[in-house]
This record gives C-alpha cells, structure tokens and sequence, in this order.
C-alpha cells in the first residue's frame, strides 16, 4: 500500500482505497482461479499506445454488464460480447510523464522493473514451454529511446520496428521442408554456416559474463537468449516441449515492405504478432503503436498530418479531432487482430487461436493531455481460455483509485499464473497486489 514519507497512509488515498472496494465489491465474482479453468490462456497480445484523452475515451453511462460506447472507442463493437473496459485505475506515480516506466511495471524502481510481457513468457518458459522465441517485441518508431519494456535489473528491450526485420527474425531462418519421398532433405550450407557463426557468438558472449559485472553480465544474458532463440529457428526446434510445432494456420506468408508510416508499420506488425502464434513460434508478443512523445501521423481519414503528441494532443482544441480519429483507426486494428484471432486454428488443434489468447490494450500513461496516471484505462478481449467473465452487452469496470498493477495482474492471472512475487511494486499492500476478481469467470 502506498505510504506518506512518515508512514503512513494519507488521508485522500485511504479514501481513494474505500472507494475502490465500494466501487469494485459488486463486480467481483470470487470464481475459479486460471490455474483451476485448466491453465486459462495460452497466448498473450500486448496492444501498446500512448495516453488518449480520458474525457473522450470515457465509456459514459456502463456497467457491469453493458458497455456504452463512446465515438472515439465504438469501433470495438463487433468484440462486445468478449470486451471489458477498465478505467479510473492509479498509477499511483508510475505512469504519469514522458518516458515513465511503470505502465507495463507497475513499479518505478529500478531494481524491480519487469514488464507484464516479460513476467509472463519467464513464467511460462519456467513452467517447461519452450517455443523458438520467448517473446516478441515489435512495433513503434525506430531511434526513439524506448522505456515500455523491462527485463529485471533495469534492462530496457527495445520493439523491432522494421516489418520486414521482424519477419526475417521470425520466419527468414525456416530449415528447409522434408524431401518428397520422406527422407530428410539434404543440409541446407546456409545454415550450417549460421550455426558455426552462431557458436563463435556464443563462445564470446560465455566468456565476457564471467568477465563483467552484474549489470553487464544481465544485459549479455539476453543476447545469450536471442541468440538460442536464432539456433532454434534455424534448426527448426524448439528445444523443448510445448512450442514451435505450428499447425494448420502457420502461413505466415511473404515478407513485408516496410512503409514511411510508423503507425501502418505497427499494423503489419501486429498481422506478423497473430502469424506468430499460429506457427506456435511464441507464446507472447507486444505490439507498440507510436512512441509516448515523438510519432508522425498521416493516415486516410485523420485530416492534417502531424505528430501526435504535440499536434494532435496539445495543439487541436477540443473536441481533438485529429485524435479521436487515431484512437477509432487503433480501435479498428485491435478489432481486426481479434477477427483474425478468430479465423485461425489454434496450433494445438483445440478450437481457434482466439479461444487461446488473452489481448490486453495498455498505455504508457492514462491522461495523455495532462500527462497524468490517475486514471489508466484498459481494454481486454480474447477468448482467454475461458478465465474472462463475458456479458452480451460487453463489461465495465470502474478502478476508483485502484492501482492499476491490479490489471496487469489480471493479465498474468489469465495465463495462469497464481504467483506474482518478483512483479510490480513490491510495496503495496497484499489486496493491490491481487488481480481484479471481476474479470474471472
């Protein structure tokens, strides 16, 4: 729980947490845990944007079982009935300037910075899922220093933003198909020349670890990672069970071109994020729309180019136009990820790859005119495994003050994780530590 600097909890957060519960009690559904519905889902899309405007966002006049849209979120219409709305949860400081870290964390210490994408593909290559890559992240705007992102020790990942380049790491390194006849095709020279480089690589990088400090020694474990995850790929295993065995939708097609829109970039990485799952090649991808400052925006539809952040933001007056029209073209590409979701067959062959996958829509910080996070807003979807609790009419739910780590929590909860030590801030107390009940079925 959040304290004063002479410990104890101030007088307006007290009132902040009673609320919550008020607000939150008749939501909730003490169900059954993730782990109970039989390991809830298997597939986790992290939607990634920065913060909108929270008056134009707010879906005015919900409940717990009836969503009422508003002009700059109506476009998640066709996902109604698989739709919940989180708003009015704190950051409590996290989230709420340029470059803050906590929107994916929760926390802002530096020594305990850990995303939710990368809390969850640790948890699951814990539990013994090995797919060729742990996790995937792509999207944003190239040369921007990016802070959305955190392996433990303060280790900032930064998104892939090339398409093509995300391709190429994700399917330009296929081993060749069997011969027609059943036996093993012949080896391929190209990759055998990869391999022996791949080992020289790996034989330098063992051998500065025991050299540098722990620091360094953090940061070149994950190129240690990247590169079993390339040898995984070009071997074409996945090194372990559970992962990388495809099925009837891994098509994942030509390469894309790359295009000079940042934004349209993000969307054919988000098309690469679904290939990906249903090649089984990774269990969590996080796609990154723009940048929390600096993202030119010109697309059909949303009038006069400009940037986002500081046109669209804060030089339209309101209503903001211009961003109302980005937030209903993001609106549009989240819908479409989960049709697309939907027309594919999960890799295991039970049911289809949104049965399976759990999308969560998450910013950087909530106020995006203000630049303040007392009021994160989220979206999640997905058939989730059957851990979400769904309405006809789409869910709502109200944090009043709640952190919003709770969220990220339900995110992880869904995956089927039941311990959250090591992930968010460590200071709150044991109920803000807990996923909101009233998402669970």
């Amino acid at each position: 729980m959040k304290t004063t600097q002479r410990g104890k909890i101030g007088r307006r957060r007290l009132l902040q947490l009673g609320a919550a519960g008020l607000a939150t009690a008749p939501l909730w559904n003490r169900g059954r845990s993730a782990a109970q519905l039989g390991g809830g889902a298997k597939y986790l899309l992290v939607f990634h944007t920065p913060g909108t405007d929270v008056d134009a966002w707010a879906p005015t006049g919900s409940s717990d079982t009836s969503i009422a849209f508003s002009e700059m979120t109506e476009l998640l219409e066709p996902l109604r009935s698989d739709l919940i709305l989180f708003e009015g949860f704190d950051s409590l400081g996290t989230a709420g300037q340029h470059g803050a870290v906590g929107g994916l964390t929760g926390s802002t210490d530096w020594n305990n910075l850990y995303s939710l994408d990368q809390f969850v593909a640790d948890r699951i290559a814990e539990s013994g899922v090995r797919t060729p890559i742990r996790s995937l992240i792509l999207g944003s705007v190239p040369g921007e220093d990016q802070r959305s992102f955190w392996q433990p020790g303060g280790n900032p990942l930064t998104p892939i933003a090339s398409p093509r380049s995300a391709f190429d790491a994700v399917f330009g390194t296929a081993p060749p198909p069997p011969a027609s006849d059943g036996e093993p095709a012949e080896a391929d020279p190209l990759a055998e020349r990869r391999l022996r480089s791949l080992a020289l690589l790996e034989g330098e990088v063992a051998s500065l670890r025991d050299r540098v400090g722990v620091r360094e020694a953090n940061k070149l474990g994950l190129h240690a990672e990247s590169l079993a995850a390339i040898r995984a790929r070009i071997m074409g295993t996945s090194g372990g069970a559970g992962g990388g065995g495809g099925g009837g939708g891994c098509a994942p097609g030509s390469a894309p071109t790359d295009t000079d829109s940042d934004l349209t970039n993000s969307r054919l990485q988000l098309d690469l994020a679904v290939a990906a799952f249903a090649c089984d090649t990774t269990r969590v991808a996080s796609v990154q729309f723009g940048h929390h400052q600096n993202t030119q925006v010109a697309l059909p539809g949303i009038g006069t180019p400009g940037n986002w952040h500081n046109d669209f933001m804060h030089s339209d007056p309101a209503p903001r136009r211009r961003l109302i029209e980005v937030e209903r073209w993001l609106c549009q590409q989240f819908v479409d990820a989960g049709q697309r979701l939907k027309g594919l067959p999960a890799p295991d062959g039970n049911g289809t790859l949104w049965d399976q996958t759990l999308m969560i829509w998450t910013r950087d910080m909530g106020d995006g005119i203000s630049h303040a996070g007392d009021n994160m807003r989220f979206v999640i979807s997905g058939g989730a495994g059957g851990y979400l609790r769904t309405a006809p009419g789409g869910r709502y739910i109200n944090g009043s003050g709640a952190p919003h780590l709770r969220v990220l929590l339900t995110a992880a909860e869904a995956m089927g994780i039941e311990d959250f030590s090591g992930f968010g801030d460590r200071n709150l107390s044991g109920s803000d530590r807990q996923a909101v009940e009233g998402a669970r079925a």
